[in-house]
């Protein structure tokens, strides 16, 4: 199963676990040490204040989240990483967003980060997530995860998932998360099902979204135009045609979208792909 990268990435779990930083703590911040990437020296900070309350299942979560990305990786920082969760998850019991951060996060230290990976019990936790909080923001963020469940199992692309992924797009609350579900949806249809003219709205969905990259904003305005001319619709070809070259007028593929904007009815030996 291709390993997803959501929207929300381990760096940013670090700072949605840290919260506003109180004025006891000590200097340097380790919330601002966080956001400012340096997650090495915020593990030691966060070290330092969980040994000195381990009842603290906030910094205990934060704590956990900067050893996943702390440098060089260990296993030993992995496996200290999953025991702080786990005694979080179920010590907890007073602060629901605690006990949600830290049961996404197992998941993900068991897809991710365990060799060999754990995915069967991620799966677990991610129903479960979804099952017992599904108006919390990190549902939505479980929902994109087991969607690549479904639609990558261990023997390979499965297309007939897509009823089951089209209803979790359905279910889902947050931008972020119906786009990732739209870009699944649209790569399926149109790579394993060849079928352009259900591909492209969703690749129209998520594009409408946008991604926090901008170079991924231009692939799909290049994947939108390329779809958009195979269903003979001119304007929309036009349009993000224009928006790609706007975006990477030096990408290697510029000089072809240029011909195209020229006369986007006229076919082409090489397409843009």
């Amino acid at each position: 199963m291709p390993r997803l990268l959501p929207s929300l990435t381990l760096g940013a779990i670090v700072v949605f676990a840290a919260g506003p930083a109180h004025s006891a703590e000590p200097t340097p911040d380790p919330w601002k040490t966080a956001l400012a990437f340096d997650y090495n020296a915020a593990a030691d900070t966060f070290a330092e204040l969980h040994a000195a309350d381990p009842t603290d299942t906030r910094t205990a979560i934060a704590y956990a989240s900067a050893l996943l990305v702390k440098q060089p990786r260990t296993k030993a920082n992995i496996l200290l990483a999953r025991d702080l969760l786990l005694r979080a998850h179920h010590t907890a019991a007073a602060s629901p967003d605690n006990r949600v951060l830290a049961l996404y996060l197992l998941a993900r230290v068991e897809l991710d980060h365990l060799d060999p990976a754990q995915p069967d019990s991620a799966r677990a936790r991610l129903e479960q997530l979804r099952r017992d909080h599904p108006a919390h923001a990190l549902s939505d963020q479980a929902a994109v995860q087991l969607a690549y469940f479904l639609a990558y199992p261990p023997a390979g692309p499965d297309t007939d998932a897509l009823p089951e992924i089209e209803k979790l797009l359905a279910s889902v609350q947050t931008p972020e998360a119906a786009r990732d579900l739209h870009h699944l949806l649209g790569s399926f249809h149109l790579r394993l099902l060849r079928n352009a003219s259900a591909a492209l709205p969703h690749f129209i969905a998520a594009r409408a979204v946008g991604f926090e990259q901008p170079l991924r904003d231009a692939e799909s305005d290049l994947t939108i135009a390329n779809l958009a001319r195979e269903t003979g619709d001119t304007a929309l070809a036009r349009k993000h045609y224009a928006a790609f070259l706007a975006a990477a007028p030096r990408d290697t593929r510029a000089d072809t979208v240029r011909h195209l904007l020229a006369s986007p009815e006229a076919p082409l030996a090489h397409p843009a792909q």
